[in-house]
């Protein structure tokens, strides 16, 4: 039943680039790039653990 529901479901969701758009187009988006910056270290740390870890098994 799930991989039906996901199946079916669009791969771009209309709706949501809609109002990203629109929130573009306004000025009211808002990038917070010390989180951005902040997640592409925590993944990359996380990748470099796992990845050795795993190349080692």
């Amino acid at each position: 039943m799930i991989k039906k529901i996901v199946k079916e479901a669009p791969d771009i969701r209309e709706e949501k680039i809609a109002a990203l758009r629109e929130a573009i187009k306004n000025g009211a988006y808002v990038v917070y790039s010390k989180k951005i910056a902040e997640r592409m270290i925590r993944e990359s740390l996380f990748d470099q653990t796992f990845k050795t870890r795993n190349k080692d098994c």
